[in-house]
């Protein structure tokens, strides 16, 4: 299962990274569940998408450099660094036209070629600095 599982994560990932959030309904199941460190409850596949979605419209040109994808079992680990200029408003702060980074790390578990579960954890703290005036 190993390539596969990784297989799903990319297609994930390059599908966002590209505008095409329908990857979401077809990469995810239904019963899709998102824990985001921080986030008070998870959320579902329509939520995360929905998340995602506010994401890429502050930072429209956010592409994810995968440094690892490891999979074992039914679980892959993802550690990438998603890139971007910020052009909308991203939690209350309104665009600053600055290119930021930050890491990201993620544990999805994949159930018959699906997302079934996902755990991230954002480094959302290093984000918010960049966009602070100097």
């Amino acid at each position: 299962m190993g390539d596969d599982a990784k297989d799903v994560v990319r297609r994930l990932i390059h599908g966002m990274d590209s505008g095409d959030f329908g990857v979401f309904e077809e990469l995810c199941a239904s019963s899709y569940t998102c824990h985001f460190a921080g986030s008070p409850a998870p959320e579902s596949r329509d939520e995360h998408k929905a998340s995602a979605q506010a994401i890429y419209a502050a930072f429209p040109d956010m592409r994810h450099e995968i440094h690892d994808l490891v999979a074992e079992g039914d679980l892959v680990a993802l550690r990438a660094t998603p890139t971007g200029t910020h052009e909308g408003v991203f939690l209350g702060v309104e665009p600053t036209g600055k290119k930021v980074q930050f890491e990201v790390m993620a544990l999805f578990r994949i159930v018959d070629g699906k997302i079934q579960e996902e755990w991230v954890v954002a480094n959302i703290m290093g984000l918010q600095q960049q966009l602070q005036s100097p």
